[in-house]
């Protein structure tokens, strides 16, 4: 199955509207992560990786809440994950439905991979990292997982609560949220990948709004919408790869690009065009990255990182690295 680089828009709203709740502006989120108003506005958007993450960054410096992503994962309802949501929330049972969410979450899912495993009286949830881990991925994980505990309370009168959490970066300096949501599960961090754990009993409880033709028409719906999101940005994707292998100290042109990809650059354009991207665009995206997740580790030199990715001048390079995260790669190293 090919994993998505992307999510829907609907979830970054939600984001941002916890963030609200907790005094953010949203005009300013907007700004600062580079994200287009349209996403209120436009149900089938979907925003990058790139932007989720710059999303959280904002988000957590805005609301100084390290714990957003529980927050959010809270608000979750199942209309949030759209057509897969409303076949998940119509499902005969709560195991069928989160069959469907691992089934199909590369429409809503883009850096976790989830496999469901029935061991005894058991169903165990293993997570599996599809990006180079960021620490900003521990809000996203702690998304997920606290937005089960909301779905399922949604979907049954039955009080459900897992029996272990598994989390894979360290124990935060305040657990108090954690075990408020979780408890009384057991709740462990610096695991090597994330997990959760619930009774196979539990799961097979009916939810409440359960209707059998709906389910029916939503499930041919969400296999449509599946078969359309694996045939897009297929190119995009491409020379972001290309772009990968290439990137070492020297920007790569368009040409190169497109001769590894056995196209012209005219052809090459058009295919980004199709795609809502440009070359450049992709380019930035890439550098941007990139140099994120190189000063994330507080040794590597910024002087370094700006060669790395094709800057010779650095002050050119935070000026950049401003615009891409609100702060100078000086600032983003301390605050790592």
């Amino acid at each position: 199955m090919r994993r998505a680089r992307d999510i829907p828009a609907a979830i970054i709203v939600l984001r941002i509207a916890v963030a609200e709740s907790f005094g953010a502006d949203r005009l300013e989120i907007l700004r600062e992560a580079n994200i287009s108003p349209d996403i209120f506005t436009d149900q089938k958007a979907r925003v990058t990786v790139e932007q989720s993450i710059d999303v959280w960054r904002v988000i957590v410096r805005k609301t100084g809440l390290k714990d957003i992503g529980l927050e959010c994962g809270l608000k979750t309802r199942f209309q949030t994950m759209g057509i897969l949501g409303y076949v998940m929330m119509n499902s005969p049972s709560i195991t069928q439905a989160w069959r469907k969410l691992c089934n199909y979450q590369e429409l809503v899912l883009s850096i976790l991979l989830q496999k469901m495993i029935i061991e005894g009286e058991l169903i165990r949830f293993d997570g599996t990292m599809q990006e180079e881990w960021q620490d900003d991925f521990r809000y996203t994980i702690d998304y997920i997982y606290s937005s089960y505990i909301a779905l399922i309370k949604s979907c049954t009168s039955k009080n459900i609560h897992p029996l272990e959490v598994g989390f894979n970066f360290p124990e935060p300096t305040n657990t108090d949220r954690y075990h408020e949501i979780f408890d009384p599960a057991a709740i462990k961090f610096s695991c090597d990948n994330p997990y959760i754990i619930y009774k196979k009993s539990d799961l097979d409880n009916e939810i409440t709004s359960y209707d059998p033709s709906i389910f029916d028409h939503f499930e041919v719906l969400l296999q449509e919408t599946a078969n359309e999101h694996n045939r897009v940005n297929i190119n995009t994707r491409a020379v972001k790869k290309s772009i990968l292998n290439r990137l070492k100290a020297e920007i790569p042109k368009a040409d190169e690009i497109a001769r590894d990809l056995g196209m012209s650059v005219r052809s090459l354009q058009q295919k980004l065009k199709k795609e809502g991207t440009t070359f450049q665009e992709i380019l930035n995206l890439v550098r941007k990255e990139i140099a994120i997740r190189q000063l994330s580790n507080s040794n590597n030199n910024v002087t370094d990182v700006a060669f790395l990715i094709g800057f010779s001048d650095i002050s050119v390079f935070s000026r950049n690295f401003k615009k891409w995260t609100g702060l100078t790669p000086t600032e983003f190293q301390k605050q790592q």
